[in-house]
């Protein structure tokens, strides 16, 4: 907790430098014709989140921002920041509309909260933890619903991701559903079977990121075993059972390069070393047409955007990127190769290739 508190310390530039930094940013997702992220606390801890309004706020001023940025601030009990963010941003540049939390780690550290011991356990009872106590997220999470905050939790366990729904739905049932509200869980790698479900049923949306299911997968079998990674990163099943998903990349962990994770979803492949042959857990592989909605309108709704952007339509606003080739046309081992050629945000072009 004392390295988290001093990060922020760590990295600190000049002013100058911080907006070039941010500037240069827009400029590349503009390149991939993105026109909007979400901005999500990095640390558990108050004050390591890392959402800088301050600097999004002064590029805004100097019409720098060619980008929608929807921010969300570290989830704590005391609700100050992100209340007073939601009310200071709420135009369609700058927004903040929830929270983030992490209820766990990662499978590779055996940091992510499992229900059964890892398959190459470090000590008897190796299951993971969660980085917040149970009862203390459940607390944290019906505050937020109750003040009208959409809660984002990281969650890679298949027992984080079972007490987070249980932890939903209690908060669904105690202040009823609000529809312009939209919780997510994200990543969301290793399932227990009946939880896939639950996630439509409780309005929970899963906010995934294709390129994290090839990034390990020797490791992610070492982890877990055969049995479970058969619900790793279940796609197909999620959608199956009435999910939105949303597509993202997860930057700067991976690239933020859209096309690669599009590619991952439809093969199940790396893109580099195009393996394994046939896909990994290839039942879970999505459709182009899915892929590409998941990319669109899934992260619109996940970021409660889904009335203004995520689609072309009457009287919504005219983000579009126009690429050098048509997807449903090519093989789809052509997908990473895919460049824009023009990027348009609220009708004016923002990137030309």
């Amino acid at each position: 907790a004392a390295a988290f508190g001093l990060l922020p310390k760590v990295y600190t530039f000049s002013q100058e430098e911080e907006e070039a930094f941010y500037s240069e940013f827009v400029k590349r997702l503009n390149s991939y014709g993105i026109t909007s992220v979400c901005d999500m606390s990095m640390m558990p801890q108050e004050g390591a989140d890392f959402v800088r309004d301050d600097i999004y706020e002064r590029l805004l001023r100097q019409g720098k921002m060619n980008v929608r940025v929807n921010m969300y601030p570290t989830l704590r009990m005391d609700l100050s920041r992100p209340r007073e963010m939601r009310e200071k941003y709420d135009g369609q540049i700058l927004r903040c509309q929830g929270v983030k939390q992490f209820m766990d780690g990662v499978s590779s550290c055996h940091t992510a909260y499992l229900k059964v011991p890892y398959t190459n356990a470090y000590f008897d009872g190796d299951c993971g933890r969660t980085t917040i106590p149970v009862d203390e997220m459940r607390e944290m999470i019906l505050n937020a619903a109750k003040h009208d905050l959409s809660v984002r939790i990281h969650a890679i366990g298949d027992m984080a991701i079972h007490e987070l729904l249980d932890i939903f739905e209690e908060a669904e049932q105690k202040y009823g559903y609000k529809p312009e509200l939209q919780h997510t869980l994200e990543h969301l790698e290793n399932f227990l079977p009946e939880d896939i479900g639950r996630l439509a049923k409780v309005h929970v949306l899963p906010s995934v990121q294709p390129p994290h299911l090839v990034l390990d997968m020797e490791g992610i079998e070492r982890d877990l075993g055969e049995a479970r990674i058969k619900d790793m990163w279940p796609f197909r099943r999620m959608i199956d059972t009435g999910s939105t998903l949303a597509f993202g990349t997860d930057s700067p962990v991976v690239d933020c390069n859209p096309f690669y994770g599009i590619y991952n979803a439809v093969t199940r492949k790396n893109v580099q070393s195009r393996e394994p042959d046939g896909g990994w857990m290839p039942e879970e592989k999505i459709t182009l047409s899915e892929a590409l909605s998941s990319y669109t309108y899934g992260s619109a709704c996940a970021a409660s955007r889904a009335d203004a952007v995520g689609t072309l339509a009457s009287g919504k606003l005219a983000d579009i990127a126009v690429l050098d080739r048509n997807l449903f046309e090519i093989d789809p081992e052509e997908i990473p190769d895919t460049c824009v050629v023009m990027t348009i945000m609220d009708g004016k072009i923002v990137y030309q290739k």
